[in-house]
């Protein structure tokens, strides 16, 4: 009689219910885990990118701002929050004349900075004359403005703070100073610039600092320095400083 072979099988153990819950928590607490770091990097992102879209734009707006003040012809009042300019002698009949000026101002309600000016029917239409007392008075410009319906624009937005000061003062104005800031996600963006004008016409609104012109359609010509340098001749011969 042949031999008989016990053959035994072993039953592979499974997981038991703790095991598992285990495992399922560890589970969680990587996912968790992955979920915190990617949210954190994302907002992370978002807010560098809105850090750097603030700073662009506040960039743009200084930028345009001193390249206005730069390119003017002469700057008439300035105060904390608003500038005039003389943009330029479109004629060149040396006169300021209302469509070759603007103001550009602060508005706190909008956060908004804002540019109003004159237009004619033509380039060639400059408007009626700006007398020098109105050139050096926001609120007297503001009522010959009116009176031929000003155009007003946005010069920029978002424009949390804002302040300007001009050095001397009025016409003889070389030097302004500005500072805004831009609120973003994180602190607020402050930028500060410092613009000069290119070529001044200060010397123009006073007779004892130029000579009018020999021949019609010639500019007059500066023949001393302006208070910026304590009123001295061209040749620098010192002279009496004016009442």
């Amino acid at each position: 009689m042949g031999r008989f072979r016990t053959v035994r099988f072993r039953i592979r153990r499974g997981f038991t219910f703790v095991e598992l819950l285990i495992a399922a928590s560890m589970t969680a607490m990587t996912l968790a885990a992955g979920a915190t770091m990617i949210s954190a990097v994302t907002n992370a992102a978002m807010e560098t990118k809105d850090v750097r879209n603030s700073k662009k734009s506040g960039q743009m707006t200084a930028d345009r701002l001193s390249a206005m003040i730069r390119q003017a012809r002469a700057v008439g009042q300035v105060t904390s929050t608003s500038i005039l300019l003389w943009n330029g002698d479109t004629n060149g009949d040396e006169i300021i004349n209302l469509n070759e000026t603007c103001l550009l101002y602060y508005d706190g309600a909008t956060d908004c900075l804002k540019r109003w000016q004159t237009f004619g029917a033509s380039e060639s239409d400059v408007g009626p004359v700006v007398p020098q007392a109105s050139f050096e008075n926001a609120a007297l410009w503001s009522a010959q403005a009116t009176a031929v319906s000003p155009k007003q624009s946005v010069f920029a937005e978002n424009i949390a703070r804002f302040a300007m000061s001009g050095f001397p003062s009025n016409t003889e104005t070389r030097i302004v100073n500005f500072a805004f800031a831009i609120d973003s996600e994180s602190t607020p963006l402050v930028f500060r610039e410092s613009a000069s004008l290119r070529a001044s016409a200060d010397y123009i609104f006073n007779a004892d600092t130029h000579e009018d012109p020999e021949t019609s359609g010639e500019p007059s010509r500066r023949t001393e320095f302006s208070r910026w340098t304590g009123w001295a001749d061209v040749d620098g011969e010192a002279v009496t400083y004016p009442n």
